[in-house]
């Protein structure tokens, strides 16, 4: 797993060995967050989630569970379960996964598609 919370921690993950397609997708992200007259990179956390990352992780770094509805309690599998998040989308094989707080603050996972059961769960719900 991979945090970004801030311009020094996206350079320092740019400076980090990637996966092309993480890569692309990771410089991507970071060009629409400063785009124009504004920089959105602290306010907006990137979480790059790797192969063998845990739920437990996920949660420790994203304050959430893409596996779990905090509205309704229900898990991912479980009848009636609507994800949390509020946009997912794959692209060069790579799902963005994005949960927004409020109108200023945004929290986006790169998940890669083969990064086990959350790339199932990505794949499941992908637009």
């Amino acid at each position: 797993m991979i945090p970004i919370y801030d311009r020094p921690s996206a350079e320092r993950a740019l400076a980090c060995t990637l996966d092309p397609p993480i890569r692309a997708a990771l410089e991507a992200e970071l060009a629409l967050l400063t785009s124009g007259e504004h920089d959105l990179t602290d306010w907006t956390d990137i979480i790059v989630v790797q192969l063998g990352d845990t739920e437990e992780e996920i949660v420790r770094e994203a304050g959430f569970s893409p596996f779990k509805n905090p509205l309704s309690g229900l898990r991912f599998d479980e009848p009636g379960f609507e994800p949390p998040w509020n946009y997912l989308s794959l692209c060069g094989g790579v799902f963005r996964l994005v949960v927004t707080f409020g109108s200023t603050f945004a929290t986006i996972l790169l998940i890669p598609n083969d990064a086990g059961p959350l790339a199932r769960l990505c794949r499941k719900y992908a637009a």
